[in-house]
Order: structure tokens, then sequence, then C-alpha cells
């Protein structure tokens, strides 16, 4: 009998290893986001584009868009940079490794955005340029426009610090920094 309790054990570690296994595969590929039919995706059922104003409100909720299985509450635009992206609305490991997500705030308050250093999501943030034009466009096709005003890099993530209109943020795993651009 112990023999085959011995066998019954092995056998549900390796039952609950592959459910291990299968639930990290489902969580990795739902993250796995196409960007441009994403973004082809809100543009199809945007209206057109008018100039969004800042304004206090008492209500600072953002609209969501659902794709997917993933609500999303606008397009991220850096022209100068040809990166246009949408962005997830609450923060999320996982999804931050394919697009930017809300990290907090609104539009209509104090917006702050990340991102992981990866090729086609927040890779470009280190290259940025002060008086580069930033866009965000909610989905209710109103664009904020917004001017980067700050480029700068810290050890420890500290938002904090970083009082803007709006703030975006990657850490950079080769250096071990973060790197945060402020717009106003």
């Amino acid at each position: 009998m112990m023999i085959n309790r011995k066998y019954a054990a092995c056998g549900l570690l390796i039952i609950a290893a592959i459910a291990a296994s299968v639930l990290i595969i489902t969580v990795n590929r739902k993250a796995d986001i196409n960007v441009s039919e994403v973004i082809q995706k809100i543009e199809d059922v945007l209206p057109p584009y008018i100039e969004g104003k800042s304004e206090m409100r008492y209500n600072t909720e953002m609209p969501m868009m659902s794709i997917d299985g993933h609500d999303y509450v606008g397009i991220l635009e850096i022209p100068s940079k040809q990166i246009k992206l949408p962005v997830c609305s609450c923060w999320d490991e996982h999804i931050a490794k394919s697009i930017p997500c809300r990290y907090s705030g609104s539009i209509y308050s104090d917006l702050i955005i990340g991102g992981k250093n990866k090729k086609d999501n927040f890779d470009f943030l280190n290259t940025v340029d002060i008086g580069d034009t930033v866009s965000f466009v909610d989905m209710t096709g109103q664009i904020y426009n917004y001017k980067v005003n700050s480029v700068y890099h810290k050890k420890e993530f500290d938002i904090e610090g970083a009082e803007s209109k709006l703030v975006m943020f990657t850490y950079l795993n080769d250096v071990s920094k973060y790197v945060f651009v402020t717009c106003e």
C-alpha cells in the first residue's frame, strides 16, 4: 500500500505542475496583444477627432472600450517617434509587457501611463526629446495634446515627484533604473 501512496503523491505533483504550466501559458498568451489590430478596432468606432479641453471635473472616470477581453482608455501618439499605442485601462504587469497601461489618474486630471521597455512598447521613452508633442485620444474622440517638458532617470520607482498633466514611465532592465517623461 505504501508504494501506491508514493505513486499517487507523485501523480498529484505531476498533475499540479501541468496545471500550473497551462495557467502560465494561458496568462502569457492573454498578454500577447496585436497592437495594430487593437488600434484599428478602436479607430474604426471612434468619431472624428476633436480638440479636448483640460477642465476640472467632479467625475474623472475615463470612457473605456473593451476589445478582445481587455479594456482600453485611449490611444497614445508621439508623431516624432512614429509611435501609436493603445492604452489599457488599468495597471497589469502581464499586459504592460505588450502595451502601455494606465498606472493611475485620468486624462481629466493627472494621468500616469507605464509600460515595459520592449520593442513596439515603451522602448522609445529613453529617446524622447524635450519639446516633442505627445497626443492622447480618449474613447470619445477627443484629442489632448502635450509637450514633453522633462526626461529623467531614477534608480528607484518614485512617481510622487513627477507632478505633470501626463507622466510616462518604464524600467530600463539593462541599467537598473527608471525613465520618467513628464508632459504639460
